[in-house]
């Protein structure tokens, strides 16, 4: 094989040969090492592919079916993809929300179940007291027309049961319309500057002849006289009141419940401690949740709506302050409220805790606090 050329400024023929086999085989095995270059980028592209596949597009596919399942309404999938790049980011960023969202699933039904639980026991609150009043009064109403003489003490019996029950309603009423109040922002505190030892030791002796009869003991204690501070009177002897009556049903006869108020200072710890049942420790964490009551025997001494605990946690809440609960089974629970000993600035600077609440309102409210206590 050749080929020649002509180079005029020397009158030159230049003439090139090769041999036809050499050429042959140079061609040959640069295709045969382009293919074999081209294989091995295949089998690389191939490799790599498979690599993003099994690093970026599986754990993407495994998180889509994930998420898939999720929207079907199935939330206890979790995504098993534990890498450190984006993906694994991603995969753990959805099990954090997977795990939210039950949660507040679980806490929704737990919520409705709550609130069926505490409309059933609202129904029942309302109907019982209603019911003894209806048949006191078809009794005595039975009597009247047939003539017959009812005794002075049965006709005062008659009287008691038809005025405990109202005040029984009354307090049911009263709880639900100041819950409903605190919980859309409504209800205001009507502070002022008050002998804290004053109200509290006032409300706590006012109680003494209504335990006493209840074979109870009541105790007031505390370690200073006076300490002026801010407070809503009425609604501290609403907190007393309710904390008291729960250690009556929740103590026996001849057990002892102690008021104690200790000056820290700049706070003030109130405690209302009782010798009585207890409350188990799993209780603890729930008694001041709304709707809850720890005692749900269908034979018991006494009757609650389930949001007493929960109205006075958050009348003490509104006072800045902050209640806690101790307890051992078969040795007696206690109250703790600390509150901060601050002043209000307001024209009232200071109250006349007796022209604030006469021992008629105090007996009136201790009926109504203790209008649901039987025995």
């Amino acid at each position: 094989m050749a080929a020649f050329t002509y180079f005029e400024p020397w009158d030159w023929h230049i003439v090139a040969t090769a041999n036809y086999d050499d050429i042959n085989s140079a061609s040959n095995s640069i295709m045969y090492t382009a293919l074999a270059i081209g294989i091995i980028v295949l089998f690389i592209g191939i490799m790599i592919a498979l690599f993003l596949s099994h690093t970026i597009i599986k754990p993407i596919m495994d998180l889509k079916s994930c998420m898939e399942k999720v929207t079907e309404g199935d939330l206890s999938v979790q995504s098993n993809i534990d890498s450190n790049d984006e993906v694994g980011v991603l995969s753990r960023s959805f099990n954090t929300l997977v795990k939210e969202n039950n949660k507040l699933l679980e806490e929704t039904r737990e919520y409705n179940k709550l609130k069926v639980e505490f409309f059933s026991n609202i129904s029942h609150e309302l109907k019982t007291p209603l019911n003894i009043i209806f048949t006191t009064t078809q009794l005595l109403e039975y009597k009247f027309t047939r003539a017959e003489e009812v005794s002075p003490n049965k006709l005062n019996s008659y009287h008691a049961t038809i005025k405990q029950n109202c005040y029984r309603l009354l307090k049911l009423v009263n709880n639900l319309i100041d819950i409903t109040k605190i919980d859309s922002g409504y209800f205001e505190l009507n502070k002022m500057n008050v002998n804290i030892v004053e109200i509290i030791e006032d409300i706590t002796l006012s109680t003494v002849d209504y335990v006493n009869s209840k074979s109870r003991k009541i105790i007031f204690d505390t370690n200073t006289e006076e300490k002026i501070m801010a407070v809503d009177p009425e609604m501290m002897e609403r907190i007393i009141l309710n904390l008291i009556s729960n250690s009556i049903k929740f103590t026996l006869p001849n057990d002892t419940i102690t008021v104690t108020l200790t000056d820290l200072g700049d706070n003030i710890q109130l405690s209302i401690k009782d010798t009585g049942i207890g409350i188990a420790p799993e209780k603890q964490s729930v008694i001041f949740k709304r709707f809850r009551q720890v005692d749900r025997l269908l034979n018991r001494n006494h009757e609650g709506s389930g949001i007493g605990l929960s109205l006075v946690q958050s009348l003490v809440n509104m006072h800045d302050g902050s209640i806690t609960v101790k307890s051992h089974l078969g040795k007696g629970s206690e109250f703790i409220i600390t509150l901060p000993a601050s002043l209000t600035t307001k024209p009232s600077a200071r109250c006349n805790v007796d022209a604030a609440t006469s021992d008629e309102d105090k007996v009136k409210k201790i009926h109504i606090e203790f209008s649901d206590i039987y025995s």
